[in-house]
């Protein structure tokens, strides 16, 4: 404990000289205060000694003056300086285990890289310098075209796990290499490949065909937009598509870090190692502070094909199926995120027009023309009969049609 560290330091100290040594320090104590000779040990164990109420009754009158100008002194002591140095250690020396008995063993193995890929001898740090050497374009080509997937929902090589003779080749070869090459000299920043790419005339096309292009010519040159005539329509991924939900509402929570939440369990959610069960909104956090257990995996999310996460996965699963659908519809979180929508719409008392008109744009991103409002008007006008007047359930109900739209899944 650093309160002892005086002692510890000293070898001379023993039971029978403590009260000698004891009366010394506390005589010198003041003198070495005044001259600035009073280290962070002594002043550690004063400040001990007076805590514990052992200092003699004719020293107390002095103590606290004498601790003030020792916290000063010792406040303006350089502290030492710690850092982080890289060290080999003992390399694991292993052995085969014969027929899989660690109590039967074979020939020693030496640590070294994989054989397909040099086979060389070394240590981590080694191979860490092997992935990043300027001689291997593989890592940050992998990199490169894995970032540009993100956002096209496809990448420059189809096979992001595999760029081997079983992959498919790129179809912009040239390209990756820019910006492989590019993500290399500016530090491999993650940040500044994602500038580029969202700032680029590809990224920021229409989903729609230009109207200066042929349609027929298009569709025999390029089918399936492989060339990037116009952006991809791409479904919003499981975590978009919760987290959207909860932004319409109001319920979510855009605090930063904290611990993750339980995941809420259903009846059917009956996997070994049973975990604390969570509310059913995830306390609204965003998607990313939510618990993932291999045994209790949330089935909203994996109607909208969140990984599962029993290994690694370079491209999500893209899927649609009528579960998805019947999701939307019937998962007691997206009706309980609606209830509130419609809750604050109607606490709002807005013009009818205006509140349809702004609830459609918060959810799909645009404002409705002419037809979708006369539609939406309508079906108010329906759900108003059902349930007797323009209530909070008939804008809840709104809310859920809107959720179940195409407009709002889908990017366009």
């Amino acid at each position: 404990d650093s309160k002892f560290s005086l002692l510890l330091s000293d070898n001379k100290i023993e039971a029978s000289n403590f009260p000698k040594f004891l009366d010394n320090f506390l005589g010198k104590s003041f003198d070495k205060i005044n001259t600035g000779k009073f280290s962070g040990e002594e002043y550690a164990f004063l400040n001990y000694l007076y805590s514990e109420g052992l200092i003699p009754f004719e020293n107390q009158q002095t103590i606290p003056e004498l601790l003030r100008q020792a916290e000063v002194i010792d406040s303006t002591t350089p502290r030492e300086r710690y850092t982080l140095t890289m060290g080999r250690g003992s390399p694991f020396q292993g052995n085969v285990y014969v027929r899989g008995s660690p109590h039967n063993l074979g020939e020693p193995v030496h640590g070294r890289n994989l054989t397909a890929l040099g086979g060389q001898a070394g240590s981590r740090l080694d191979l860490a310098d092997q992935l990043i050497s300027e001689n291997n374009p593989l890592v940050s080509r992998v990199m490169a075209n894995r970032i540009w997937l993100q956002f096209f929902g496809r990448g420059i090589v189809p096979t992001p796990d595999d760029f081997g003779p079983m992959g498919q080749e790129p179809s912009h070869p040239e390209l990756l290499d820019w910006l492989a090459n590019d993500f290399r000299e500016n530090n491999w920043s993650i940040k500044s490949l994602v500038r580029k790419i969202v700032l680029s005339k590809t990224y920021r096309q229409s989903s729609t065909l230009h109207p200066s292009c042929d349609k027929e010519k298009v569709s025999l040159s390029d089918p399936q937009n492989i060339l990037l005539h116009k952006m991809p329509v791409r479904r919003l991924q499981a975590e978009a598509i919760r987290d959207s939900i909860l932004s319409f509402s109001g319920r979510i929570d855009k605090k930063l870090f904290g611990p993750s939440v339980p995941i809420y369990k259903t009846a059917f959610m009956t996997g070994r190692g049973g975990k604390k069960n969570g509310p059913l909104d995830g306390a609204g956090r965003r998607s990313i502070y939510g618990s993932v257990y291999r045994n209790f995996l949330s089935p909203f999310m994996l109607a909208f094909d969140q990984p599962a996460p029993f290994g690694t996965k370079g491209k999500r699963s893209v899927s649609n199926v009528p579960a998805q659908s019947l999701a939307l519809m019937n998962d007691p979180f997206v009706i309980g995120q609606c209830k509130m929508m419609g809750k604050n719409i109607f606490q709002a008392k807005k013009p009818k027009i205006e509140s349809v008109g702004n609830l459609f744009e918060m959810i799909t991103g645009k404002p409705p023309s002419q037809k979708a409002q006369e539609k939406l008007l309508a079906f108010l006008e329906i759900q108003s009969k059902a349930h007797g007047n323009l209530t909070e359930q008939v804008w809840a109900d709104l809310a859920h049609v809107l959720i179940n739209s195409k407009g709002f899944l889908f990017l366009k």
